[in-house]
């Protein structure tokens, strides 16, 4: 008999729990309701910072953003002497997305960036084509901090 009445109050304190959230169903609750505000596209406009390790190695990155309705223009700085235009950028919905390619050495690179706008950070993915070969990793970019 004990078991039966601990089962009866689980099952209503199950059943209740999403009523008391002010759910309409048991269902409801499993998911919560996003309250994001909508992104500007305008948002994605201006600096972004971020860091690439690569072999025990640490390389700044700074991307420059323009926007025009949902064409994004700009350049990928990667050191004194290394600028490069972004192609097919496009931004919609918060969602950004642009190609870079470079020629290293004797080859050329593509990195496809693509990301979603959450505040003062992107959080995304940065997908690098060479050779016929495919490396994801993810692409974290940042307002840079203000200095002083």
């Amino acid at each position: 008999m004990p078991r039966l009445a601990f089962r009866a109050s689980l099952l209503a304190v199950c059943f209740a729990y999403p009523a008391a959230q002010g759910s309409a169903s048991f269902d409801d609750a499993k998911e919560p309701k996003s309250e994001a505000k909508p992104v500007s596209s305008q948002a994605a406009a201006g600096v972004w910072t971020w860091v690439v390790k690569r072999g025990g190695r640490e390389f700044s990155q700074r991307l420059e953003l323009a926007v025009d309705g949902e064409k994004l223009t700009g350049k990928m700085i990667s050191g004194p002497e290394s600028e490069v235009e972004i192609a097919d950028g496009t931004i919609r919905d918060g969602e950004i997305a642009f190609t870079v390619t470079r020629t290293v050495g004797s080859r050329m690179m593509t990195v496809k960036y693509q990301g979603k706008l959450v505040g003062e950070k992107i959080e995304g993915k940065a997908i690098l084509e060479r050779d016929g070969d495919k490396v994801e990793r993810d692409w974290k970019p940042e307002r840079p901090k203000p200095e002083g």
